[in-house]
């Protein structure tokens, strides 16, 4: 059995037992369409460089249409990475945009908010 096929097996497994795979920053770098053939993918992550001015952008608007279409042939959840304003997060929602990520929502957190609530609850 080669690489990929002992990865696609591994993945499988996993994902029986509930877990899911995320193919980050797609679009961008070494990712291959191959890897939607190949692997069992959950979930698509678009990279922020298609995402950030979508809404002004026709060319960045052709490309995540495109690769949002691709994800849900493939019955992935796509995420839009890089959602920095108002414009951009309600053009993303208007096109079916699954899930939106980037500091228009908040910015990355060590100690998310929601965990350090339920710890003060249990100190009390």
């Amino acid at each position: 059995m080669v690489v990929p096929d002992m990865v696609a097996v591994f993945m499988r497994e996993l994902q029986d037992q509930g877990l899911a795979f995320a193919l980050d920053d797609f679009g961008a770098g070494f990712t291959s369409f191959r890897y939607l053939k190949d692997f069992y993918f959950d979930i698509l992550k678009i990279d922020g460089q298609f995402i950030r001015g979508i809404a002004a952008n026709r060319d960045n608007q052709c490309l995540t249409k495109a690769l949002l279409g691709i994800a849900h042939h493939f019955e992935m959840f796509a995420v839009a990475e890089s959602v920095e304003n108002d414009r951009d997060a309600a053009y993303l929602a208007r096109i079916g945009m699954d899930c939106l990520q980037g500091y228009h929502f908040g910015a990355p957190v060590v100690h998310p908010p929601w965990r350090q609530d339920s710890r003060d609850r249990r100190r009390a």
